[in-house]
């Protein structure tokens, strides 16, 4: 009865041991994955929010043509992209607003106290700063993107250059084989940690008396 007793006692003691591992290691991916993710936020927040320029009253009456900023903005497909252009008139009926890509022919988006609707609902213009949100980018969004403020017989345009690129997980493909080759090592330590205990506890406390005792 005694040698059952203590079976059970080192059976349930390695058992709370395992679990005890297990559950370790679930707490070390769940903290090596918020980390990864967190990381991924940061970095997407990074990309997708471009500095907003402000521009002096006073610009419009100095240059017939004027370009007042030329920012590159990367993006990885999928992404949600704001291209700011914080200029205004004095009146939005007369100073329209209007967002170009590439050759500045047909607008993607028109501003004249309403907006004008294009048939890519993926791009939408705000009508109180004029940034225009681009949805789900993909390659072909890529180029030159013209905001152009007009007033009178005065322009001025902010221009910026949209590079959509593969290659945006590469930090969530990162850390997935981080975590793997984590999960494989640990797999590892502790099978070997539950092998040596298993030995520690069935070894006898003293190999003299148990020769003795079975003499």
């Amino acid at each position: 009865f005694s040698f059952e007793c203590n079976h059970t006692y080192l059976v349930l003691t390695d058992y709370l041991s395992s679990y005890s591992y297990y559950l370790l290691v679930t707490c070390f991916l769940f903290v090596v994955y918020r980390l990864a993710v967190e990381s991924t936020l940061e970095k997407r927040v990074y990309t997708e929010h471009a500095p907003t320029m402000r521009l002096p009253r006073d610009v419009l009456r100095n240059d017939t043509v004027r370009k007042v900023g030329n920012m590159t903005l990367d993006a990885s497909p999928g992404q949600t992209v704001w291209l700011h252009c914080d200029i205004s008139g004095n009146d939005p009926e007369e100073s329209p607003v209007q967002w170009f890509k590439g050759a500045e022919e047909d607008p993607i988006r028109l501003f004249e106290g309403t907006l004008r609707q294009t048939t890519d609902r993926r791009f939408n213009m705000n009508p109180s700063n004029y940034t225009l949100t681009i949805d789900h980018v993909n390659a072909n969004d890529s180029g030159k993107f013209t905001c152009e403020f007009l007033e009178h017989d005065r322009s001025t345009k902010v221009v910026h250059q949209l590079n959509v690129v593969e290659g945006g997980n590469t930090i969530i493909i990162s850390s997935v084989v981080i975590i793997v080759v984590l999960l494989v090592l640990l797999t590892i330590v502790g099978v070997v940690f539950y092998i040596r205990k298993r030995k520690t506890n069935y070894q006898p406390a003293n190999p003299t008396q148990m020769a003795f005792s079975k003499n």
